[in-house]
């Protein structure tokens, strides 16, 4: 706490963490967004922000006494300030949001894809590994091997499971 009290917010995901999980004291959930939204704002903490959007967008239940309500506004809000700060997690989990709401809306899809494809070019392997699989089957996009294996090999390079299987399933499928 002192290390952010001095304006150290690198330490934050850390410290959040701890109260997330209730780590070497009690379980703090109030204070654990807390932490994270400071260092999202003020310390611009790629890991803090991602997180703080992820537990608004999903929600977070620990137990009955202890839960964090679902707030798509507001992890939209967080995860777009993220992304305007280079946060390829932030980026990768706008773009999978986007993309499961509606993929019937085309405004939805493309901004879900731009956001997917924007953290990919940033080197984030889940979102490599996930634009991989849409490609090699034409998930919301149209089918192209040679893109799907492009970006297989590099989140396979990064030893990414996902992308490593990707490229097991097209060489099997010629």
């Amino acid at each position: 706490q002192q290390a952010i009290d001095e304006g150290l917010y690198s330490m934050a995901e850390y410290l959040g963490h701890y109260q997330l999980k209730g780590i070497g004291g009690p379980i703090a959930l109030e204070e654990a967004v807390s932490t994270f939204s400071n260092a999202s704002r003020f310390g611009k903490n790629n890991a803090a922000t991602a997180l703080l959007g992820g537990l608004y967008l999903d929600g977070y239940y620990f137990d009955y006494h202890h839960k964090i309500e679902k707030n798509i506004e507001l992890a939209i809000e967080t995860l777009e300030r993220g992304s305007a700060n280079g946060c390829s997690t932030c980026k990768w989990v706008l773009g999978d949001f986007y993309l499961n709401q509606n993929l019937t809306d085309p405004t939805t899809h493309r901004k879900g894809l731009n956001y997917l494809q924007d953290a990919a070019e940033m080197g984030f392997d889940k979102a490599q590994a996930q634009l991989a699989r849409m490609f090699m089957i034409g998930d919301g996009v149209e089918q192209d091997f040679d893109v799907a294996f492009e970006m297989a090999s590099k989140a396979a390079a990064q030893m990414n499971a996902d992308g490593i299987s990707a490229i097991g399933t097209m060489h099997y499928l010629g």
